[in-house]
Formats: C-alpha cells, sequence, structure tokens
C-alpha cells in the first residue's frame, strides 16, 4: 500500500510543480518499474507527462528571461523608462501652471495702482533627466514661458551629477557642475510644483534675483550630502546668473559666490517632522559692481508692478546674506518661516531684510511630506482622487510676509507689508486648483506709500 501511494504521489508530481526535478523523479520510476510496482504502460505514461513538463517549463524560463531583459516603464504618474538592472534610467518630466485674476486697485498718498486683471500661462516647462552607469546623473530643464518678471523664456537647470558608489551609506555624497538653484532658502529651493501659494513670499526672490540670476540659478559646482537620518549639508561655488554677465556692463568678470545651507531634522516621520535650517552666502565682484533689489507684491498677472525697487545700487564690491529657516509638520497642521538678511559693502553700505511666517491646516487630514535628502516640504498625497470615487485632499493656508528695502535712496526704496489667504484643493497627485486672496498691508514710504490693493488670484497646475 506504501509503495502504491508513493507511485501515486510521483504520477502527480509533475501537476504539484514538482517538473524541475523531473529527473530524479525517472530514475525513481524507473526502479518502481523494476520492481514491479508499476507497469510498462504508466512508466511510459508517467514519463511522456514529465517531458512535456519539462519542454513547458523551458518556454517559461525563456519568456521570463526576455521579460527580465526588456526595459521597465513606469507610467503611473509620470514617464520613465529604466533598464532591468537599474544603471540607466531616462524620465521625461513637464508642469503647465495658468493664472488668472483681478485686483482692486487702491489710491496712494502720490500714486495710484495699475495691476491688470487678465490670465497668463506663469510657468511652461519640459524637463528630461536621467542616469546612465548608476553614478552619473544628468538634468535639461527649459521653459517656454516668459511671464515671470524675474526670469525670460530659457533654460533653468541644465547640470550632470556624479553619486560616489564607493562611501560608506551613511555618508552618500554627490558632485554637481552646471547649472542649478543656489541651496539657499527652503521656499525658493522647492518646487513650483510645491508651493503652499500661488507666489513665493516677498522676501524668497528679493534676495536671489538682485543680479538678473534667472529665478535664483546660477552657473557653479555643488557638494550635497547627507547622514544618520538627522542632517544634510550643501555647499556651492558659483560664478554668473543663468541670464549670463548678471551685474552690468562695469563687470567684466563673473562674480564670485560661495553658497552653503546646513538643516538639521530631529523628528521626522510620517505626518510628524520638525525642520531646522541655516544658509548663508558670500558674493565677490572682481571690482566696483552695480546690483538692483526689487519685489513683485505677491502677484503675476500682466505687467509687472513693483512697490519696492532700489534702482541701480553702485560701488558694491561684497554681498553677504543669511537666511534661517524652520518648519513643523503635525499631522494636518503645519508652519513655516523664514528670515532674509542681505548686508551689501564696497564704496556704498546697505542692508536689506525680509522674513515671512505661513500656517497650513489640510481639512482632509493629509499631512504635507517631507523630502528629508534634499531637506524640502512637497504637497500632500491626496487619500481619495476626484475622477475616483473622491474627493481629492483641501487645505487652508495664510501667510504674512514683510520685505524691508528702505535703507536706500531710491524713490522705491520703502518696507511692505503684506497678507495672503489661500485655499488649495489636490485633485490627485499631478493636479491641483489653488486660489488665493493678497492683501497689500502698507508701504511705509515712497513713491507708492500709502497704496493698499487687493488681488483675487486663482491658478491651475498640471505636473508629472
Amino acid at each position: 500500500m506504501r509503495l502504491k501511494r508513493l507511485a501515486l504521489g510521483l504520477i502527480l508530481a509533475p501537476s504539484l510543480g514538482l517538473a524541475a526535478e523531473s529527473e530524479a523523479v525517472l530514475e525513481l520510476l524507473k526502479a518502481l518499474k523494476a520492481q514491479g510496482t508499476i507497469d510498462e504502460a504508466t512508466y511510459q505514461k508517467v514519463e511522456q507527462a514529465l517531458k512535456q513538463d519539462r519542454k513547458e517549463e523551458q518556454k517559461i524560463q525563456e519568456a521570463v528571461k526576455k521579460i527580465e531583459e526588456q526595459p521597465k516603464v513606469d507610467t503611473k504618474g509620470r514617464f520613465e523608462v529604466a533598464s532591468p538592472d537599474g544603471d540607466f534610467r531616462w524620465r521625461i518630466r513637464g508642469r503647465l501652471h495658468l493664472n488668472g485674476g483681478f485686483a482692486r486697485n487702491d489710491d496712494g498718498q502720490f500714486v495710484r495702482s495699475q495691476f491688470e486683471d487678465g490670465v497668463d500661462v506663469r510657468r511652461a516647462r519640459v524637463e528630461v533627466l536621467g542616469t546612465v552607469w548608476k553614478a552619473w546623473d544628468f538634468r535639461f530643464h527649459y521653459e517656454f514661458s516668459g511671464s515671470d518678471p524675474e526670469a525670460d523664456a530659457g533654460l533653468r537647470d541644465i547640470y550632470i551629477a556624479y553619486r560616489f558608489q564607493d562611501l560608506p551609506q551613511k555618508w552618500p555624497l554627490m558632485v554637481m557642475l552646471g547649472q542649478f538653484k543656489e541651496p539657499l532658502g527652503l521656499e525658493s529651493l522647492n518646487s513650483s510644483n510645491d508651493m503652499t501659494f500661488i507666489e513665493r513670499a516677498l522676501g524668497s526672490r528679493v534676495f536671489h534675483d538682485f543680479g538678473g540670476s534667472s529665478d535664483g540659478r546660477r552657473v557653479g559646482i555643488g557638494l550635497f550630502t547627507h547622514g544618520h537620518e538627522l542632517w544634510t549639508a550643501q555647499a556651492a561655488v558659483f560664478g554668473k546668473g543663468a541670464a549670463g554677465n548678471d551685474f552690468g556692463k562695469d563687470q567684466d568678470s563673473d562674480p564670485l559666490v560661495f553658497t552653503g545651507r546646513f538643516t538639521v531634522a530631529p523628528w521626522h516621520e510620517e505626518g510628524k517632522i520638525v525642520h531646522l535650517g541655516m544658509a548663508g552666502s558670500w558674493l565677490r565682484f572682481d571690482g566696483p559692481s552695480n546690483v538692483r533689489f526689487r519685489a513683485v507684491p505677491e502677484e503675476r498677472i500682466g505687467e509687472a508692478i513693483r512697490f519696492l525697487d532700489t534702482g541701480q545700487l553702485g560701488g558694491i564690491e561684497t554681498v553677504v546674506r543669511l537666511m534661517p529657516e524652520a518648519a513643523v509638520i503635525y499631522g494636518p497642521f503645519s508652519l513655516q518661516g523664514e528670515y532674509q538678511r542681505a548686508q551689501l559693502d564696497g564704496k556704498q553700505a546697505f542692508t536689506f531684510d525680509a522674513w515671512y511666517a505661513q500656517a497650513t491646516w489640510t481639512l482632509t487630514g493629509e499631512p504635507r511630506e517631507y523630502d528629508f535628502e534634499n531637506a524640502l516640504i512637497r504637497n500632500p498625497h491626496p487619500n481619495t482622487l476626484v475622477g475616483k470615487g473622491g474627493w481629492g485632499a483641501w487645505e487652508l493656508a495664510t501667510r504674512y510676509s514683510k520685505a524691508n528695502l528702505g535703507d536706500c535712496h531710491s524713490p522705491q526704496c520703502a518696507a511692505e507689508r503684506n497678507f495672503t489667504a489661500g485655499l488649495n484643493w489636490y485633485v490627485n497627485p499631478n493636479a491641483k486648483l489653488m486660489f488665493n486672496y493678497v492683501r497689500v498691508l502698507d508701504i511705509n514710504k515712497g513713491t507708492f506709500k500709502g497704496v493698499n490693493p487687493d488681488f483675487f488670484e486663482a491658478s491651475a497646475r498640471l505636473y508629472f
């Protein structure tokens, strides 16, 4: 009886997924046949079944091998093609930001504000980025829209980077060469796709674009690292801005710019983040040069009107910038703030500063996300999606900002204070609708003293 059960088990073995051991099974069958446990007909039947299973298994293995050798294509929220071993990766990204709004202009002591109503293509960008031979990254990023007052249409990020592979995992290191953002300021470094408000706070652009440096980007070389799931460090040396020699005709050589940022996140898990950071920059000209600090009042519809504008400040030899930053995320609530300060020295000396503080509350409960390696804050990821039976994520936000450019002699050297309230609707991880009300609270002196306009803005943003 025991031998009969063994024979039955051997006969059923192929159907139980044991074809890989068919050679051993055949040897056992031969032994059983020799002992007379099974007859010749049964032996032939089982042998044929095993041979057929071997052929089918071989076909399956060949098919699996071909599949494994094919590139991996990811189209869920993005378009990415990667080699099976991950050594090569190619990705196409893009964004389209459409803005619209209207203003309630106001009379000041000397002039009336002249903001326009209308719509704009705020950003229209295409990027190609990837990895070759595992260690080398590249990025090519082009802006087609020219509606940004601080940056014309053209190249944005364009660089190559090398990731060191042989260092201990606790100390990853990357070197980057090309055109990229100065590691200076949390809100400025955050992608425009992840902005809480339609426009960045007053100081986030004033202290980056004082030479027309194209959205805070410059040409240089940088080092980036992080460690122990606690800290990040970024340092770079730059020359010209993205627009070329961006400090006037009197400056023949590129400025020398040292910029660094250090952050710590002693607590960072999903929905519970504490982030602290300090960034600084020292810029030195080859000789006395001109700089210009100016700001658009957090509104970008139609022609740019600036309440704050120092005009060309001549004889400047060095510019020192300091920017402490902090952010806290606790469940659906977040707080974020930065202080920016610039000290100009040379034949003339000036000091300018700015700061903002903002708070958000996601009504549907999703927390804002934290990118530890880059020390940046991302959009909340909606738990339910519009079009998939859900309502997306809804977020309330408010911000107070101030920029002080009053330490100069231009008619528009003044201080400005703004208040912004916002409602964001994240319909899915690749699209959101934004609604802002912006109130200019105060212009304390200069041409636009006493002007207090209101702005109502909306933005539809798609990104992948």
